[in-house]
Formats: C-alpha cells, sequence, structure tokens
C-alpha cells in the first residue's frame, strides 16, 4: 500500500482580528455614492416644480434622495466597522436603487 498525502484546504470567513471584512472598495464607493447624491438632491430641491399631480412633489423626490443617500452611507459605516447591520442596509439600498431606476 502506498501512503497518500491529503491536502485540506481551510477557508477562513472570518479574520482573527475582529470578525468579518468586506473588500476594500466596499466603504469608498459607498460613501462616495452617498455624498455625490448631496449636490443632486440640492438641484431637484430648486429646479422641480412644487406641483405636479401633486402638492409637494419636489420634496418627495428630495426626500428620496435624501433617503437613498442616507442609506448609502449607512452601507459605508456598516461596511467600515464591520457590523452585522451590513447586510440588511445593503438590502435596503438595493431597494431603493431598484425602486429609483
Amino acid at each position: 500500500m502506498t501512503d497518500q498525502v491529503v491536502d485540506v484546504i481551510h477557508v477562513k470567513s472570518r479574520v482573527e482580528s475582529g470578525g468579518w471584512r468586506p473588500a476594500p472598495w466596499v466603504v469608498p464607493l459607498f460613501a462616495v455614492a452617498g455624498i455625490v447624491l448631496v449636490p443632486w438632491i440640492l438641484f431637484l430641491v430648486s429646479s422641480l416644480p412644487t406641483t405636479h399631480a401633486s402638492a409637494h412633489w419636489d420634496i418627495a423626490w428630495a426626500g428620496f434622495d435624501l433617503a437613498l443617500a442616507l442609506i448609502l452611507l449607512g452601507v459605508a459605516l456598516a461596511a467600515w466597522r464591520r457590523s452585522p447591520w451590513l447586510e440588511g442596509a445593503a438590502s435596503a439600498a438595493a431597494t431603493l436603487l431598484f425602486v429609483d431606476a
């Protein structure tokens, strides 16, 4: 009989220094996306008509984009802090982006 060597690959899903770590591009991407939305929100507030089919249409759009900016910044913060809230915040951001599209 021959001796067989079995190689085992160990996959570590957590970093030993404190938990799961997102990809390095996640934090800057979501932070920049949230910050870039701020001038867009200001543009919407100043350029959209106040009334359309409903009163305060400008506030509705700006409010939606404000929520989107906050949730994108929340994703960046959760990824930076390695928070367990990251999946929920990312899901909420994806939902708002889908609705916005």
